[in-house]
């Protein structure tokens, strides 16, 4: 009776372990996942964020005089 008590126990620890490292995967590959994304939105915000500096830059670059201050 012994020897089936400590299979099922064993069989039973068994499971928790598989369970732990399923879950650990999952949580892994997800974890994964959202940080390359982030990455990428991160990447893209970076770029737009660059061309806005350089929309900026040409505006104010090429600042017009009103036609009565070039008259002067």
């Amino acid at each position: 009776m012994n020897i089936r008590i400590k299979n099922k126990d064993h069989k039973q620890l068994a499971v928790l372990v598989y369970v732990k490292a399923i879950a650990a995967e999952i949580e892994e590959r997800v974890s994964n996942k959202y940080l390359a994304r982030i990455e990428h939105l991160v990447a893209a915000n970076n770029e737009l964020m660059y061309e806005l500096e350089q929309c900026e830059l040409e505006k104010i670059g090429n600042v017009s005089i009103p036609y009565s201050v070039a008259d002067l």
